[in-house]
């Protein structure tokens, strides 16, 4: 009766852990939302029948998005789905050719206009249009000039070749670079090739050199000051993405990706993919590429999955027929990977459980990509649109579709301990079909109840050959993946003197009669189990009287609720107390 009133009394230390674990279920029986669209209305316009290619979510008001031919601007209120047509000053039917588009620190926006050699800068706070040549100046000939200037038309090279009978030649060249443009360490970076072929009579009469160039464009965003970068190697480049100072930049026709410097302003390392993979655009976490696979038509539509270290490569086979061209973009959200194509189709994959959902869009081909919320938005050719897919809850392709509350279990419920340390071994596990994502320290050793709790852990939890460093999926932005531990808010438990470190020592799953599985697909038509075991070290226990305390272990369970941890709590107790 003494021992019961000193637990009633006591303090209780409440350890809350927080454990990820999403419902699991194969493709054929998900029930995913089927996407939605803004559709862009272009019958006012100079070219009814044009179509999208860039688009750009940065924005914390409006998404921009690129119309290729006629060189439009489109803004689309985030809220409200408004559409806003822009024109820029060419004001032509086709052969402006917007293509790709980023946003700078400031808010400026810059398209490259892929196949006349510039690149545009738009100020949405003034309107203001301003062209940048982005192909070199033919300098140091006073043989060959610009008809229009080089500022207005860099394309357009005028040679005096006299004494030949040619006598002025105007050359138009075409460049025909799908280069994209990105801003890294405070500069506009653009890929570009192009290739000034002059005759035989320009050559020998005026001393035209042809020039060829396969590299990146540095722009000043300010003063619009530009420099050259060649890539050894390179000749048809394509998808940019970037990665602190380094940019990832894909070679179409080399079948290469090129890690390039921005700060050395040289490439440190390329990766050479199987010949003919047509590499396109990418996104990237910290270890791997997901590099677009834009084959023409044939086989499945993939993409390549490319250790950045090593340069190791698989193929994500998304399971849809490459019918007319190969996959265009992908686009990271946590562990969800989005993916555009070139046939007709677009969708994701749930990363951990390698689940790929896919949809049929009434667009016939699916650009650039990026978020919006929980939504993926892909600029959509064919009628021009913006498709929109909701982003599924985290790793198991399909959204939560009820509350699953974990069963927590330790060996033992009552340690009666002769030291002042103590550790609890327990086990922690879900019934209802589940897949267990990174699993982080919920605390961090600490005074007793002090528990910051927020940082995710470092390292890397192995258990039965699975594992993955839980540190690499942080997104920048909490709001857009809310489902991340990381991204809620702990209470202090009463302060007292004892340090507490908790650790994970295995997860997976269970199938059936606790058949060890590693993805919760494995288990085919058996319930996946997920589990996790760990243990909570408790030192520092005063030496001085019997005071008994309870250990309160709570493990959070899921919900649909915009896929956001439940209130509801898995608990057990556990009492400690000294005794000789």
């Amino acid at each position: 009766m003494q021992l019961k009133h000193r637990i009633f009394v006591s303090l209780l230390i409440v350890l809350f852990l927080t454990s990820v674990f999403t419902t699991y279920a194969p493709e054929a029986n998900a029930v995913a939302t089927a996407p939605s669209y803004i559709n862009i209305d272009l019958s006012g316009t100079l070219n009814v029948v044009d179509f999208p290619y860039g688009i750009d979510c940065s924005d914390s008001t409006y998404v921009y998005q690129t119309i290729h031919n006629q060189g439009l601007l489109v803004r689309i209120d985030r809220s409200t789905q408004a559409v806003t047509l822009i024109s820029d000053p060419e004001n032509v039917v086709s052969g402006q050719d917007f293509y790709a588009i980023v946003r700078d620190t400031s808010g400026n926006l810059f398209i490259n206009e892929r196949d006349n050699g510039e690149l545009w800068k738009y100020v949405p706070s003034s309107g203001t249009w301003t062209r940048i040549p982005i192909v070199q100046e033919i300098t140091g000939n006073s043989d060959i000039t610009y008809p229009d200037g080089y500022n207005v038309k860099p394309k357009l090279v005028r040679v005096d070749e006299n004494p030949a009978s040619h006598g002025l030649h105007t050359y138009e060249f075409g460049i025909p670079s799908f280069g994209g443009v990105v801003f890294a360490n405070g500069k506009v970076w653009v890929a570009i090739d192009y290739d000034l072929d002059f005759d035989s009579q320009a050559e020998a009469n005026a001393g035209a050199v042809d020039i060829s160039f396969h590299g990146v464009v540095e722009v000043d965003p300010s003063s619009l000051a530009t420099s050259w970068y060649s890539i050894t190697g390179a000749s048809n480049l394509r998808g940019m993405e970037v990665d602190g100072n380094i940019i990832w930049i894909t070679d179409q026709g080399q079948s290469k990706i090129f890690k390039f410097d921005t700060v050395g302003k040289t490439v440190t390392q390329t990766i050479t993919l199987t010949a003919g993979s047509n590499p396109r655009e990418l996104s990237l976490d910290a270890t791997f590429l997901y590099v677009a696979l834009n084959k023409p038509a044939g086989g499945n539509l993939g993409i390549a999955k490319v250790t950045k270290s090593s340069g190791a490569s698989t193929t994500i086979d998304l399971g849809v027929a490459n019918t007319a061209g190969g996959t265009f973009a992908t686009y990271l959200s946590g562990n969800i990977l989005g993916w555009s194509s070139d046939s007709q189709k677009a969708g994701y994959v749930a990363l951990t459980t390698n689940v790929v959902t896919s949809f049929t869009t009434t667009s016939t081909n699916n650009h650039f990509m990026c978020t919006v919320g929980t939504q993926f938005w892909i600029a959509g050719k064919g009628s021009a649109s913006v498709v929109i897919i909701d982003i599924p809850a985290p790793e198991s392709g399909v959204p939560f579709s009820s509350i699953t509350i974990p069963t927590i279990q330790c060996e033992k419920n009552v340690y009666r301990i002769q030291s002042d340390s103590v550790t609890l071994n327990c086990f922690e596990f879900m019934l209802q079909g589940a897949s267990a994502g990174d699993f982080m320290e919920t605390m961090t050793p600490a005074q007793y109840g002090q528990f910051s709790g927020l940082s995710p852990s470092s390292g890397t939890f192995r258990g039965l050959g699975y594992s993955v460093k839980d540190n690499s999926e942080i997104p920048t932005e909490c709001q857009r993946i809310w489902y991340l531990p990381w991204c809620r808010s702990y209470y202090a438990a009463p302060a007292m003197s004892p340090i507490l470190t908790i650790s994970d020592t295995q997860y997976g799953f269970l199938c059936g009669a606790f058949t060890v599985a590693q993805h919760a697909k494995d288990c085919a038509s058996s319930t996946p189990i997920a589990y996790r075991t760990f243990s909570i070290s408790i030192s520092g226990i005063p030496v001085t009287g019997e005071r008994p305390f309870i250990v309160k272990i709570q493990a959070t369970g899921t919900a649909e609720a915009q896929w956001q941890i439940d209130a509801g709590f898995g608990t057990v107790n556990i009492l400690v107390y000294r005794g000789d």
